[in-house]
C-alpha cells in the first residue's frame, strides 16, 4: 500500500511499506527492505534514481524537513540569486526586498542528518572561468514551477555606500550561512541577508542570524542560521 502525503506535510512519517512524497517535479519515495533499512529514490516521468539506503528500524519515523539549497552531485558554496528586475540605487539608499530561493529536502532521522535529496538544482559561474566561483543558481524561471513548499522567501537588504548611481542584478551569498525556518503553514523561511555596495564592481554580502518574516509566524527552526560574508568583486 502506498502512503501519498504532499510536500506541505513536513514532519514525521513511518515506513511500514513504501511512502512517495510528492515534491512537485519529483517523488521521493521510501520503502521498507528490511526491519533495519529503507530505501531511499526519486521518481520523475517514471523514471527512478537510486539516493541508497539509510538506516530505519522498524517502528522509528523518518522526519522529511526542508533544507538550504545545496550543492546537489556539484560542490558548490554559493548561491547566485537573479533578481527579477534590475534595482537601481543612488548614492546613501538602500532598499529592501522579499526575494525566493530554491530549497532542497532533508531526510531525517531520530533528530539526526542523514540524507539530502536535491530537488532542482541549476548552477552559474560568477566572475571570469579560471578565477570565478561556480553557484547553485537561482531564478524566475527556475522557481515558476515550484511549489511554494520547495521554494523560501529571503529578505535581502542593499545599502548604497558609493559615490555613484548602482544597478544591482544580482546577489551572491554564501550557502553555509542561510538558515532555515518553518512558518506557522509550513512555508519555508529562510534567514535574512545584507548587502553594502562600494561600486559597481565590488559588494559585500553578509547572511544573518535574523528570519526574513516576522517571529509570530515561525513555528520552528530547521537549520541555525550563521554570519558569513562574500565579496561580489566582478560586478554587480
Amino acid at each position: 500500500m502506498i502512503a501519498m502525503a504532499k510536500c506541505v506535510e513536513y514532519g514525521e512519517h513511518e515506513v511500514d511499506g513504501e511512502i512517495s512524497i510528492d515534491l512537485g517535479p519529483i517523488s521521493l519515495v521510501i520503502a521498507r527492505e528490511s526491519p533495519d533499512l529503507v530505501k531511499v529514490f526519486t521518481r520523475a516521468n517514471g523514471q527512478e534514481s537510486s539516493l541508497g539506503s539509510i538506516n530505519v528500524p522498524i517502528g522509528k519515523p523518518v522526519e522529511i524537513l526542508p533544507h538550504p539549497p545545496a550543492g546537489g552531485r556539484v560542490k558548490v558554496d554559493h548561491i547566485m540569486i537573479k533578481l527579477s528586475e534590475d534595482i537601481s540605487i543612488p548614492p546613501g539608499g538602500s532598499v529592501t526586498f522579499i526575494q525566493y530561493i530554491p530549497i532542497d529536502i532533508a531526510i531525517n532521522v531520530g533528530g539526526s542528518f542523514l540524507r539530502l535529496v536535491p530537488v532542482r538544482a541549476k548552477y552559474a559561474l560568477y566572475g571570469p572561468p579560471d578565477l570565478g566561483t561556480l553557484c547553485r543558481y537561482s531564478s524566475n524561471i527556475i522557481l515558476k514551477d515550484l511549489p511554494d513548499c520547495l521554494k523560501a522567501q529571503i529578505k535581502i537588504q542593499i545599502a548604497n555606500t558609493g559615490s555613484e548611481v548602482t544597478q544591482v542584478s544580482r546577489v551572491v551569498l554564501p550557502l553555509k550561512g542561510i538558515g532555515l525556518y518553518l512558518s506557522s503553514t509550513n512555508q519555508p523561511i529562510a534567514s535574512s541577508a545584507s548587502m553594502k555596495v562600494l561600486n559597481q564592481t565590488y559588494a559585500e554580502v553578509t547572511t544573518e542570524s535574523t528570519p526574513s518574516a516576522e517571529a509570530d509566524r515561525i513555528s520552528k527552526r530547521v537549520v541555525e542560521p550563521k554570519t558569513s560574508t562574500y565579496i561580489m568583486r566582478y560586478g554587480l
